[in-house]
């Protein structure tokens, strides 16, 4: 599968997702908000550690794309572990927990998407560019330095 169809497959499986999410939240269904957010962060999380973070060679650059991944993990361990307490949770307060954990998401899908496909931009031109550069070289030839 090419880059561009893994691009442009991610972001519609993203976008039908966020839909739905929206949608629950346009209704007021936030327990279903909350699930849907939580299945998109962790899409998210995979197709980047799968995508970007394995692609990644310069340890330094790698150190920082773990550090920005690592936010939104620790955002998505407090949307589960507020999602499990609101099980027990007394209705009077489950509204400003569910509102919490649901901005938590908003904010941190969205930035999580952006990241995620201006890395896999990136690294397609970058990985284009390579293989058109091996492409051209030819093995009996001597590289010339000017």
């Amino acid at each position: 599968m090419s880059t561009k169809n893994i691009i442009e497959e991610i972001n519609a499986e993203i976008k039908k997702l966020y839909e739905k999410y929206n949608n629950a939240l346009s209704n007021n269904e936030y327990d279903i908000a909350l699930s849907i957010g939580i299945e998109i962060i962790e899409k998210l999380l995979d197709t980047t550690n799968t995508y970007v973070i394995a692609n990644l060679s310069n340890p330094y650059v790698k150190e920082v794309a773990q550090g920005i991944i690592s936010y939104h993990e620790k955002t998505l361990a407090f949307v589960k572990g507020t999602q499990e307490a609101l099980k027990t949770m007394p209705p009077i307060y489950s509204f400003d927990a569910k509102e919490k954990a649901i901005e938590s998401l908003t904010s941190s899908i969205n930035g999580l998407f952006s990241f995620l496909l201006g890395s896999l931009i990136i690294l397609a031109d970058i990985l284009s560019t390579n293989n058109k550069n091996k492409s051209r070289e030819d093995k009996n030839t001597i590289p010339r330095v000017v």
